[in-house]
């Protein structure tokens, strides 16, 4: 059976104490299994950036990882492109992500993909021409979020989606692919 997206609002109660926000935040951490690759869509207010993503996708989600075990990996401006790092710095406050299984992608073809990209640069160049001009611009050697992700999972065109399309193809992907 698929399990629904979590999401810790889903388990917040009006006066929760930090001590039961963590044990919330343990227990979805132990429910994520070892070897499944999740999507991490960020949900929470962020900085001025994730606000202009916002806004100008108009969907809630402003950036994207893949988790897998204890690693997160993504394509970030924060770190200036593709990186891995432990999930206890990424996802330290859960409430402001949404995690969802991600079966369309095989754990060994994100750490291929991974292999293949780690290092190389954010791409300023494509999220501006496929997301802002709508021209489709794919800088070869550098990603943005969702564009690195939908690549890792050999999704054409991977330029064109934001973390809110991802997010839904996803949630199709997920589907078909059971």
């Amino acid at each position: 059976a698929q399990r629904p997206p979590y999401t810790a609002k889903d388990d917040r109660c009006e006066r929760m104490d930090s001590c039961h926000r963590r044990d919330t935040m343990g227990r979805q951490a132990r429910d994520l299994e070892a070897n499944v690759i999740y999507l991490c869509s960020y949900v929470g207010k962020g900085t001025v950036g994730n606000a202009v993503i916002r806004a100008w996708t108009r969907r809630q989600e402003s950036h994207s990882e893949l988790l897998l075990g204890d690693m997160t990996y993504a394509s970030t401006v924060r770190d200036g492109g593709v990186r891995a790092q432990r999930s206890s710095k990424t996802l330290a406050n859960l409430e402001h992500w949404v995690i969802e299984p991600c079966s369309w992608i095989a754990p060994e073809q994100l750490i291929a993909h991974y292999t293949r990209t780690a290092g190389q640069g954010y791409d300023w160049i494509g999220l501006i021409g496929s997301q802002t001009l709508n021209r489709g611009i794919n800088n070869k050697g550098a990603a943005f979020c969702s564009e690195w992700i939908a690549q890792a999972g050999g999704v054409p065109n991977p330029e064109l989606y934001n973390p809110g399309t991802l997010r839904d193809l996803n949630r199709y992907l997920n589907e078909v692919v059971r």
